[in-house]
Formats: structure tokens, C-alpha cells, sequence
């Protein structure tokens, strides 16, 4: 047994030694002699012969650390090593507890502020001594203050009026934070990094943000903006969920930032859409900004402090910092050299770093500043100015290759050579090390460790902005960057491209895992490859599950998730493999983030279908999994983008070049897209209720939105800012359009009323009367002459816009109008409808002269494409259709919404169709006309059930689309369906023999049966008066076939004789509610899953009550017995999976880790594991042993019903219409 001295310190005894020694040693014997708790005090701990700073940190840093007890005296309060000890525990997360002298107390006022809000226990009173005891035997309970902003600039010149700026519109007049953001604007190089470095280790700032600065650079290409924003949200919350839907990514910064007080760096931002996302939320922090450009700016109240070229004493300041004396009797040479380098910093620096080489050789420092100087001269580089680009980029060149001129003269041509490789290393990059001398070792055959001096010269010459032995990574500044890269020329960076691929190939070896969490390696081979032009080696790599699933794990433990995969991806996919695989990351990126590797195979087994790659990536799946048999999770191959709100999608519109795409949803938001990137580039935020409507100016400068809130909204697309606000109509505005010159917009609303606005007076000056009902839709004649409009009241009109007159009236629909469109040459009107139907109309003669029939349900949008060629289609059955219009055929259907499809519009050169939904997303799809974009073979709308035919060749599905079909599972193909119910089919389920199908019609009332050799119905067994409602929830055989068990959404369950054709007996369970039955595999018992969260067993041979089974907190969904008998498993609407031993009824297992409702379950043949299905989008392998789940694999839809085969293979139906085979592999 070991006491609390042989434990690692939890606590540490911070105090300055001046004043609070003596309290200090009496606080460290006191503590120490209580029974739980462990000290640590520097005169008594710190070891001789080592670093002291480092021995504190180390204590600080140790997992055991805890608390830092801080002695406040007035030495204490002024003493910079105290204040560096309790900031430093504050990052670490150690609690500092205030404790005083009251003998010796300080001016409270000259605390840090957050000292001043804590309460100070006074050691000398017994009740304070016995409270700081009790706090500290418990927890810490504080969270991490991180610090980003990596260590103080060495050297740092001060620059007063520009630090003066920006610490002044960080702080009030009082030293408090103030939540604002602020902006150093320059040129590269002129030291905006260094001043906000500088800043961030101001005491008063620190004081001001104590809960943390943060820090990011996202350069000229930041590539994966959400990645940069998990890193920041983890550093506050390490708990939090890693997003990979920027939406979702804002939302968790959101929470992290709530309620903290924190300054927020965002370093080299190049365009407004990479800033936006790190806007976001936290009310009381401050963003920093660093740019070039203050047009990147955001069109609020943004302090923004010019930095430009230093002035002359900043500027000889920081050429002569750490060179000799004499330089006070040549401060007129430093000068002229300064004015000669035009005062910019990353010159100066350059040169102070060559004049201090020259003096370490011996030369002494007029003889360094003549070196230097003609060597300029030699170089061409004269006073120039600063503010202009073109002579900046020279000066620089100049004066960066006469910093590669001293390093040769030193270290010889190869070290130059060595020097300029490091331009192959991506922009903005944290490099490793041990990568760069591993690239000199493999270019050259330079020995690491003569490669790891090098860079100590390399870095003494100032061309590092970032060089960290601790961390062991390194930074090049992107104008040396850019110069190195001009040095090496095409041809030689393809080469190094070549050489760093290869050597972080070898560096992997065969384990791809190897790497580590070298987020480098894992995030740019690809653009390697890609830069060494090898497609190939690219490829392998894209389709190497294994590289895949280390990349995964590294950029999670990097807190970036799966976007950076998605970037990359979307760079360089470009076979079908690898666009394959491409579709699973970017439609599973979430999933992926969770799971990180061992979802990888499973998903790519799911998306490609290359027997060779699946065989591979079988091989490298990690155990135990839950794998596809064939390619049915893949999205289709002619969607080419997901973009998601946080509600239904109510309409889509491509700007007039088609490079973007604005959307408006019941989030109550518009949100403009990069189409290139897939990014959410704006968010126009104002309207109170659902934007229902959003349309382009034609000249793609504005946006108009129409809301439920009544209101139309003009935007300015460059600022974001809205520009007019069109108020008038009496109730909600269904539509918006914008006429064909810009100069009007149109709407339509809920009022029954159209209206033509004057954009430029921001007033009505036409209101159209006659609908009576609510206009749904408007569209422009294209000379803008005429409006169309369509209407609840089943018509579509035609209106002169001169005179406000209805010039013709379109009758013949059954159902409202819900959209119009009119073709490009005016002569033909679109119209869809909630009859079912779209049709075309001939505007000179008004004339219906097509109807075109197929959607299952109404039509919710309907558009031509640019050349008038073919009409597009959205319906509420879930999908969109392209028809020919000379043929008026339709030609495509595009599957894979999951809610109703509202929206549809071309794109201006008519090869891709936008799409928007009530599942949430806005979609992109390639519509070419040689592209294959027929579904496999699918329902068109939910599976709601599946069954596997006794023999395990077949596989029954039960549908919404109210079908029932038998599927072939060796081809996948469809070899029957059985067609005549009149409401969805809830369920279905083969004989014992497999000659029979049972299904059911839920809200019609009927169960059928179905002979399967000739297709035919056999049976029919209608709801009967004992029914209080016709709904049918489900249908099962006894295991001998000889009764049918029909459950009741509304009444008993009805048992039913097969052979004898009648029923046999009613199940009349207390609730009259049975969302499912299931027959003990010996017949004697039926289970029923009966509302309030209860499960009943009924013995059949008596038609008595055995027992009823609690505990579920919600609705039972799915009931099934193990093979034995012995325990039934229930599924429930309260999340759970549980397990009950029959013989008992008591409840032995609780499965949970589903996140909505659990909806079918089946046990493995041998009774070991369980599946589940679930409306979380998964199925789930539960081990039933330990009660663990062991798998998981989602669908992108709600999953409906599982069904587990003889040899355990698993049968999966979801609400995308497909079925699916799963192999578990343990």
C-alpha cells in the first residue's frame, strides 16, 4: 500500500518569494499532511542541473496536475513568473485557487481580473482551510484555456502606433474585453503576423480573453476551411462533435464559443467566404484578421489598423537588433540600407540576419553593412516603393537571392540547391522536420543529420517564419515561398513532387498507419502525386483503403475530421474507382468522422463496384464489420453535389454564369454555394419566417427572396448586405422573379394576389387581382411584356404587364397549380400541378398541347432547360424527371432525396439540374444526355419491410409505393411484383414452404396472399367490423404455416387459419395497439407489441395472457424471440434495443446507441448477436454476451427493417427505396 507522498503531485504551490515564502511552506506541510493529498513546492521539488521553466511546466503538464493553490501577496501580484505559472495551468486545465495573507494582502485592484472574481481563502481561518481542502481533494473542474498563438516573436520590434490601434479596439477604456472585430491590413511581408503574435502575449489581452486565444491561417488556398474550424472548436471543447458539413461545423464553434470570452486570430485571409465560417457566433470574443486585402472584409463595424512599411526608427530598429555597439556611430548607414529595403520587414529582417553572419565570421559591422549593400546593388535592388506590388515582388527576389548567395558562400551550391526543394512543400503548411531532411536524404543523399544542421543555417538566415525544434515542424513564408518555387522552375518542381511522394511512401513502408499523426504526410500526398504527374501512383493511393483509413484517423486526432479528405478527393478523383470512392467520403463524411477507419471498407464496398478493389478491400477490413455484398449504398453517379440546410430546401436558383447556386429554406435562410467547391460562401439571414423562394438579378449582382413572413428582400451579393425590403402584400409570399432587364421583381403570395415592384423607386406599381387562391408560382414572358402566374385555384393566367389585365386564362388541371415556367422563346408555358400531372400549353392559342403523367404524387416545380428541349420535373414522390418535349417521353428520373422534391431548376448551359428537397439538401446532378442516370433497379419510394424466402434465394420487399416485389438474389434482379394493394405495404413474409407471400395494405384494411409460382392473389382478408380503424401494421406465419398473425395499428391482432381460410381467434392485448407479432419458434407463444411501451405474451393453446413485459419508455416497434425461445428482443421508439429472459420477464440487456427509433430487429442463427435497424440511419450488430455493439453501417436514409438469413447474412430495407445484403464478418 502505497501513501500520498509515493503519488505523482496533483497539486501545486504557486507564490513569490520576495513576500510569500513562509505562508508557501505552510500551505505545502499542511496540505501534505492530510491523507489524499499530493504537493509539489519548488524549494522542496525542483531537482538541481535542470531547467527550472521546464520543471514547472513538466509538473503543470502531468496528467495527475490538478490544482496550482496561488499565495497573493503584493510581490505575487507583481511578479511575471507567478502571473506565467497560473496562466500556464489555465491551459492546462489546472484550477487556480486564490489564497491570501490577510497580514500581507494586496491592492485587489491590481489583480488580474479574473483574480478579482475569485473568492480568496484565508488559510488562517479554520473554515476557509477545510473549504480549499475539500475543493482540492476533488476534480479540477476546469476547462482548458488554450493558447494558439505559439511563442512570443524573438526579437520583436515594437511598433507603437499600429500596436497601439488594434490593443485599443480589443480593449474598453476600463482593460475588458470588447467583442469587436479588427483588422491588420498590409502587404505581405510588412509583419501583420508578427504584431498579432506580438498581441496575443500582451498581459492585458490575455487578462481581457482569459478564456483563451485562438489561432488560425488559412493563406491563399486553405483548402479545407471545416477541418481549421474543428481544430478550434476541439481546443475549446475537446468533447465536441467533428463536423464535415460546414453548417454543422459552424453550429458545434457555435457552442463551443457560448458564453466564453475569448480572442479569435484568423491569420492571411485571402477571400470573405474563408473568413465567414470563423465569424460565427461568440458574442462576447474578439476576431483578429490579418490580410492583404480589406475587401475580404465583412460590411459591418471592423476596426481596420493599416500596417504598412515601418517607419524610419521601427524600420533601423529591427535591422540592427542584436548586432554590436558600434552600430549607435553607423545609425546613418542603417538608414540608408532601412530606406534602400523600403522599410519592409521581411527584408530588413533578411538583412539583419546576413549582417550577423558576416560579423560571426569576423567581419566587423561596417564591413558586414558594405557586404550587404553592394550586394544589393549587384542584385538591382534599389529604394523602391513599398506599396507597389511589382517593385515589392523585385526587391524581394533580389534580396531573397542574396540571402541564397550567403548561404552558398557558407555552406556551399548544394545547400542552395537543398534550400529552394523546400518550395515544393504546400503553402501555409506546418512541414515536418524529419519530411524535409527526408526529402534532402532521398533528393541528394544528404544525411539527416548533416540535413538537420543545414537547417539551423537555413534558419539563421531568417527564411523560416516558423522553425520549432519542440514541435518539430517548420514554416516557410509564402513570399520566400513563392521566390524558391520561381527558382525551381515546371520541371524541377515536378521532380521534387516525385521525390517527397516517394519519400512519404517509404517513410509508411507497407503500414500505411505508420505515419502517425504526421497530418502533413496524410493531407498532401495526393497533391504530390498530382504534382509529380503520377495518375497512376494517385489512383492506388485514392483506392488504397488502408492509406484511407489511416488518413481518417490522422486528421481526426488532428481534430479536422473527414473534409479534408473531401477536398482532396474532389481535387484529384478522376477514374471511376476513385470517383466512386470519392461519392462514399463525400456523402458519408459525417459517419466517417465518427467512426474514422473502421468504416472505410464497409463504405467502399457499399460505393464501387470493381470485383478486384472489393476483394482488396475485404482483405483490409477492420474486424469485426458489417460489410455490403454489392454497390447499393453508392449515391448516383450523376449526382455531383450535397448541399445541406438545417431544414426542408423550399427553392434552388443558379446565378447567370452557373458558378454558383443560392437556395432558400425553412431554416428561414438564403445561402449562396461555390458549386466549384461545394462551400457555403454567404448566408443571408433577416426573414422571420421560411424563405420560400430565391432568384438571381440577370446580372448576377443581386439576390431576391421571397419569405413567409410577407416580406421580398433585395441582397447584395459582393457585400451580403440587404439593399431594399418589398413590403406590401397581406399574407406570405410563395414566389419571386426577376424580370429579364433587372429592373422589376415580381411576386406572388398567399394574399391571392401577384405584384410588379419598381426596383429602383422600391415601390409596387402593379398589382394583379383574379386568383381565388393563393399564387404559387410566377415566371417572366422573356421580352418581359407578360407575367404567368399559378394558382390553388387549379388555373395558370397569363397577365399584361401594361395594363395589369389578365389576357388568358389555363384551365383543365384537377389540382392547384404549384409551378410555372416559361420556355426561352416565349411561346409554350410550363405547368405542374397536384393532380399528379405537368403539362404544356401553347401561349398564342392557349391550348393544352401536352400532358405529361408518371410522378406518383404532385408536382411541386417544373423547369425548361435553356434550349427548351426538354422540361424537368419535382415531385412530392421523391424524385425529379427530365422529359423530351418533341417526343414527350420521359427520359430520366434522378433518385436519391429522401423527402419530397420541391424545387428544380437547368443550369444556364443545361448539362446539370439543381435540386432541392424536404430532406434538407439542395442537389447537383450531371444531366448530360450521354449520361447514365437511370437507378438500379429499386422501389420509388420507402422499403418497409423485407423478407428472406425460406431457402435464402429470394428476397421479398414491402413498399410505400404500394408494392410488394420478390428480388433474385444471386442477380439483384427483380423476378416478380405483386401490385393491387391500395395503401402502403407494411409488411410481408414468405410461407414456411416458400410458396406463399403474405402482405399487408395498412390504412386500406387488407392482408393478401400471393402465390408465387404463377403471381397470382390467393386470399384476401379484409378489416372486419371487430376493426375500429383499417390500419394494418404487420403479417406473420407460424412456423408450421398454419395461421397468419395480423396485427392492428387500431384492434386486436387477428389470427387466421390458413388452410380453412377463416379466423381462428381475436388477441384482444389491453391497448388494442400492435405495431408488430412475432410466433415463438415452437408456435405455442405469439408476442405482441403493444403501445405505452409494453410487450405481451399470449400462450395460444389457451388464449391466455402469460405475462406483460415494462420498461421500454415509448412505443414498441419490432418484437422478434431468439432461436431457442428463451429471450425476446424489442425494439422501441424510445432508442432502445432490450433483451427479456421469458422465463423470468425480467430484463436482462439494454442495448443502446441507437439515436432514434429503433425499427426491426433479428437475431443471428445461433442466438449470439443481434441486428438492428434504426430511423438513425444505421444497422447495428450487437454482441449479446457482453451487450456491446460490435458494428455499425449507415445508409444516408432511415432504415426501415432487418432481416438476418440461415447463414446469417443480413437484409436491409430503407427509405431510399433500395434493399440491401450485408455480410457480417466477425
Amino acid at each position: 500500500m502505497h501513501g500520498a507522498a509515493d503519488r505523482a503531485p496533483r497539486i501545486f504551490v504557486s507564490y513569490a518569494r520576495a513576500d510569500g515564502e513562509a505562508l508557501a511552506r505552510d500551505i505545502h506541510r499542511r496540505l501534505t499532511a492530510e491523507e489524499n493529498l499530493t504537493v509539489w513546492l519548488d524549494r522542496i521539488d525542483m531537482a538541481g542541473g535542470r531547467d527550472w521553466w521546464e520543471q514547472i511546466t513538466g509538473m503543470l503538464r502531468s496528467p495527475m496536475a490538478e490544482h496550482l493553490v496561488l499565495v497573493l501577496t503584493p510581490e505575487a501580484v507583481r511578479s511575471l513568473v507567478v502571473r506565467r505559472e497560473w496562466r500556464y495551468a489555465l491551459r492546462e486545465g489546472v484550477r487556480v485557487t486564490p489564497v491570501i495573507d490577510r497580514a500581507n494582502k494586496p491592492d485587489r485592484s491590481q489583480l488580474p481580473k479574473m483574480m478579482q472574481r475569485e473568492h480568496s481563502n484565508d488559510p488562517a481561518v479554520d473554515e476557509d482551510w477545510r473549504r480549499l481542502v475539500r475543493l482540492l481533494e476533488g476534480p479540477s473542474g476546469q476547462m482548458r484555456v488554450p493558447f494558439m498563438a505559439g511563442d512570443a516573436p524573438a526579437g520583436f520590434v515594437e511598433r507603437p502606433a499600429a500596436y497601439a490601434a488594434v490593443k485599443h479596439s480589443l480593449l474598453d477604456e476600463r482593460g475588458d474585453a470588447v467583442a469587436i472585430t479588427a483588422a491588420l491590413r498590409g502587404a505581405g511581408g510588412f509583419g501583420k503576423t508578427t504584431l498579432a503574435r506580438a498581441l496575443c502575449h500582451d498581459d492585458d489581452v490575455q487578462e481581457a480573453y482569459h478564456h483563451g486565444v485562438l489561432w488560425t491561417t488559412l493563406g491563399e488556398s486553405p483548402g479545407d476551411v471545416v477541418g481549421r474550424l474543428n481544430t478550434l472548436t476541439r481546443a475549446l471543447a475537446p468533447e465536441a462533435r467533428l463536423e464535415n458539413d460546414l453548417d454543422l461545423a459552424i453550429a458545434e464553434w457555435r457552442k463551443a464559443l457560448d458564453q466564453r470570452r475569448c480572442l479569435i486570430v484568423i491569420d492571411d485571409v485571402w477571400r470573405r467566404a474563408d473568413l465567414a465560417p470563423f465569424l460565427q457566433g461568440g458574442p462576447e470574443c474578439a476576431r483578429l484578421v490579418t490580410t492583404r486585402d480589406a475587401g475580404v472584409l465583412p460590411g459591418v463595424a471592423v476596426a481596420r489598423i493599416p500596417v504598412d512599411a515601418m517607419d524610419e526608427t521601427e524600420a533601423v530598429a529591427l535591422l540592427a537588433r542584436d548586432l554590436p555597439p558600434e552600430k549607435t556611430a553607423l545609425a546613418a548607414q542603417l538608414r540608408a540600407l532601412s530606406e534602400t529595403l523600403g522599410c519592409w520587414p521581411l527584408l530588413l529582417d533578411l538583412a539583419n540576419a546576413r549582417l550577423r553572419a558576416r560579423i560571426g565570421k569576423g567581419a566587423d559591422l561596417a564591413a558586414a553593412l558594405d557586404h550587404v549593400e553592394q550586394g544589393l546593388d549587384r542584385k538591382g535592388v534599389g529604394a523602391f516603393d513599398a506599396t507597389n506590388p511589382e517593385a515589392r515582388s523585385d526587391a524581394a527576389a533580389g534580396s531573397l537571392d542574396l540571402s541564397i548567395e550567403a548561404l552558398i558562400e557558407d555552406e556551399g551550391h548544394q545547400a542552395a540547391l537543398r534550400l529552394e526543394a523546400l518550395g515544393v512543400f504546400v503553402e501555409d503548411a506546418d512541414v515536418p522536420i524529419a519530411l524535409a531532411t527526408a526529402l534532402w536524404e532521398r533528393e541528394a543523399g544528404l544525411d539527416p543529420f548533416d540535413g538537420d544542421t543545414l537547417l539551423d543555417r537555413v534558419d539563421d538566415l531568417s527564411f523560416f517564419v516558423r522553425f520549432d525544434r519542440g514541435v518539430g515542424v517548420l514554416r516557410l513564408h509564402d513570399v520566400v515561398r513563392a521566390r524558391l518555387r520561381q527558382r525551381l522552375g515546371p520541371d524541377r518542381l515536378r521532380a521534387l513532387d516525385g521525390v517527397l511522394a516517394a519519400a512519404i511512401c517509404a517513410r509508411a513502408g507497407a503500414d500505411w498507419a505508420a505515419l502517425g499523426t504526421d497530418a502533413y504526410a496524410v493531407a498532401h500526398l495526393p497533391a504530390h502525386l498530382w504534382g509529380a504527374g503520377n495518375e497512376a501512383g494517385l489512383d492506388a493511393l485514392l483506392t488504397d483503403a488502408r492509406w484511407l483509413g489511416a488518413a481518417l484517423d490522422a486528421h481526426r486526432l488532428a481534430g479536422a475530421g473527414c473534409a479534408p479528405l473531401v477536398a482532396a478527393y474532389g481535387l484529384h478523383a478522376r477514374t471511376p474507382a476513385a470517383l466512386g470512392a470519392a461519392r462514399m467520403i463525400r456523402s458519408f463524411a459525417h459517419e466517417l468522422t465518427e467512426d474514422g477507419g473502421r468504416l472505410v471498407v464497409p463504405l467502399l464496398l457499399g460505393g464501387v463496384d470493381d470485383d478486384a478493389l472489393r476483394t482488396r478491400w475485404r482483405a483490409a477490413a477492420l474486424r469485426p464489420a458489417l460489410l455490403p455484398m454489392r454497390a447499393t449504398l453508392a449515391p448516383a453517379k450523376s449526382e455531383l453535389l450535397r448541399l445541406v440546410h438545417e431544414d426542408q430546401v423550399y427553392s434552388v436558383a443558379f446565378s447567370p454564369d452557373g458558378a454558383r447556386l443560392a437556395t432558400g429554406s425553412r431554416d428561414n435562410t438564403a445561402r449562396l454555394w461555390d458549386l466549384a467547391t461545394g462551400r457555403e460562401i454567404a448566408r443571408f439571414e433577416g426573414h422571420g419566417k421560411s424563405v420560400a423562394s430565391v432568384a438571381f438579378s440577370p446580372d448576377g449582382a443581386r439576390l431576391a427572396t421571397a419569405s413567409h413572413d410577407k416580406a421580398a428582400r433585395l441582397w447584395n451579393l459582393a457585400t451580403g448586405r440587404e439593399i431594399a425590403r418589398l413590403e406590401g402584400h397581406r399574407n406570405f409570399l410563395n414566389c419571386v422573379a426577376f424580370s429579364p432587364d433587372g429592373a422589376r421583381l415580381a411576386t406572388g403570395a398567399g394574399d391571392r394576389t401577384a405584384r410588379l415592384w419598381d426596383l429602383a423607386a422600391g415601390r409596387e406599381i402593379v398589382r394583379l387581382d383574379g386568383h381565388g387562391g393563393d399564387v404559387a408560382s410566377v415566371a417572366f414572358s422573356p421580352d418581359g411584356a407578360l407575367l404567368a402566374t399559378g394558382s390553388s385555384d387549379n388555373t395558370a393566367r397569363l397577365w399584361d404587364l401594361n395594363s395589369g389585365r389578365e389576357i388568358d386564362r389555363l384551365e383543365g388541371h384537377e389540382g392547384r397549380v404549384k409551378s410555372v415556367a416559361v420556355s426561352s422563346d416565349g411561346a409554350r408555358l410550363a405547368t405542374g400541378s397536384e393532380d399528379d400531372t405537368a403539362r404544356l400549353w401553347d401561349l398564342t392559342t392557349g391550348r393544352e398541347i401536352a400532358r405529361l403523367e408518371g410522378h406518383r404524387l404532385q408536382l411541386l416545380s417544373v423547369a425548361f432547360s435553356p434550349d427548351g428541349a426538354r422540361l424537368a420535373t419535382a415531385s412530392f414522390d421523391r424524385t425529379a424527371r427530365l422529359w423530351d418535349l418533341a417526343t414527350k417521353r420521359e427520359i430520366a428520373q434522378l433518385h436519391g432525396h429522401t423527402g419530397a422534391v420541391s424545387c428544380v431548376m437547368f443550369s444556364p448551359d443545361g448539362v446539370r439540374l439543381a435540386t432541392g428537397s424536404h430532406d434538407g439538401t439542395a442537389r447537383i446532378w450531371d444531366i448530360k444526355k450521354d449520361y447514365d442516370i437511370t437507378p438500379q433497379e429499386s422501389h420509388e419510394g420507402n422499403v418497409l419491410s423485407v423478407a428472406f424466402s425460406p431457402d435464402g434465394s429470394r428476397l421479398a420487399t414491402g413498399s410505400d409505393d404500394r408494392t410488394a416485389r420478390l428480388w433474385d438474389l444471386a442477380s439483384g434482379r427483380e423476378i416478380a411484383r405483386f401490385e393491387g394493394h391500395e395503401a402502403d405495404i407494411k409488411s410481408v413474409a414468405f410461407s414456411p414452404d416458400g410458396k406463399r407471400l403474405a402482405t399487408t395494405g395498412s390504412l386500406e384494411g387488407t392482408a393478401r396472399l400471393w402465390d408465387l409460382a404463377s403471381g397470382s392473389e390467393i386470399a384476401r382478408l379484409e378489416s372486419s367490423e371487430i376493426d375500429s380503424v383499417r390500419l394494418l401494421s404487420c403479417v406473420v406465419f407460424s412456423p408450421d404455416g398454419a395461421l397468419l398473425a395480423i396485427g392492428n395499428g387500431s384492434g386486436p391482432v387477428r389470427l387466421w387459419d390458413v388452410v380453412a381460410e377463416q379466423d381462428i381467434a381475436w388477441v384482444d392485448h389491453y391497448t388494442g395497439k400492435s405495431a408488430s407479432v412475432a410466433f415463438s419458434p415452437d408456435g405455442a407463444r405469439l408476442a405482441i407489441a403493444c403501445g405505452g411501451g409494453e410487450v405481451e405474451l399470449w400462450h395460444l393453446a389457451t388464449g391466455r395472457k402469460i405475462t406483460r413485459l415494462k420498461g421500454h419508455e415509448n412505443f414498441v416497434s419490432s418484437v422478434a424471440f431468439s432461436p431457442d425461445g428463451a429471450l425476446l428482443a424489442t425494439g422501441s421508439s424510445d432508442n432502445t434495443a432490450r433483451l427479456w429472459d421469458l422465463n423470468s420477464g425480467r430484463e436482462v440487456a439494454r442495448l443502446e446507441a441507437h439515436r432514434n427509433v429503433v425499427t426491426s430487429l433479428a437475431f443471428s442463427p445461433d442466438g449470439a448477436r443481434l441486428a438492428t435497424g434504426s430511423w438513425d440511419n444505421t444497422a447495428r450488430i450487437w454482441d449479446l454476451a457482453s451487450g456491446c455493439e460490435i458494428a455499425r453501417l449507415p445508409f444516408g436514409a432511415h432504415v426501415h427493417s432487418v432481416a438476418v438469413r440461415a447463414d446469417g447474412c443480413i437484409a436491409v430495407g430503407d427509405a431510399a427505396g433500395r434493399w440491401h445484403l450485408l455480410e457480417f464478418i466477425a
